[in-house]
């Protein structure tokens, strides 16, 4: 969402809107009109952004060396991203896996787990420290789903 505005103490006005890869980013410009037609113009030609996939990101996260991870943990990241997620995400841009796309993973394993959250963790290869927090990721972001449908 683009907003225009006139900031406090400074001449000029101010273009607030998102990047392609959805950065919020911020330009100034001498009057309204010339920042309205920046508006315009990014409507014309909206940047194209991050097409990346998933599968692509996470075969770039996880050869990036940012984790510090064993090779053994390596391995079981890769074969619960290989199993569990890039099958109903992994084609899908970044930008267009929506809440209703992690919902359909999350009831994919409560199928599996026959309705057990603390074993859709276990599926998803999660530390037993972490199924509070995998709970709470999904609570927070609106993913749970009611597990009692499932036994």
């Amino acid at each position: 969402m683009t907003s225009i505005f006139r900031r406090k103490a400074r001449r000029g006005w101010t273009l607030k809107y998102r990047d392609g890869k959805g950065r919020a980013r911020m330009r100034s410009f001498r009057t309204r009109e010339l920042a309205e037609n920046e508006v315009i113009r990014q409507r014309a030609n909206p940047d194209t952004g991050d097409r990346r996939n998933l599968r692509g990101h996470a075969a770039e996260w996880l050869a990036s060396g940012k984790l510090h991870l064993r090779p053994s943990s390596s391995r079981v990241y890769l074969w619960a991203m290989r199993k569990h997620v890039l099958p109903a995400l992994g084609d899908l841009p970044l930008r267009e896996i929506t809440r209703a796309h992690v919902r359909d993973v999350v009831r994919r394993g409560l199928e599996e787990a026959r309705g057990n959250y603390k074993i859709v963790a276990r599926l998803f290869n999660m530390e037993p420290r972490d199924y509070k927090r995998f709970l709470n990721f999904l609570r927070k972001h609106d993913c749970q789903i009611p597990f009692k449908d499932y036994r």
